[in-house]
């Protein structure tokens, strides 16, 4: 197979189970996804970036109607 290396347990890398408790590759709850998502993703730790021919006020006018609502 094209990009697979055997591992030292004689499987590839592709097969080799993630490092880690078996707890971390949990399915997460809705409530728990909700909240990494209120806490990791706020308007503090955001950055829109554009280039090209692009107009500064209407770049403005998107990422206020795309992102007004974040908090933070």
């Amino acid at each position: 197979m094209i990009g697979c290396t055997p591992a030292p347990s004689g499987t590839t890398r592709w097969a080799t189970p993630p490092p880690g408790p078996s707890r971390a590759s949990r399915p997460w709850a809705r409530s728990h996804i909700k909240q990494h998502f209120e806490t990791n993703f706020t308007a503090e730790k955001m950055v829109i970036a554009a280039s090209g021919a692009v107009k500064h006020a209407e770049l403005v006018k998107m990422a206020e109607k795309a992102f007004g609502g974040v908090k933070g």
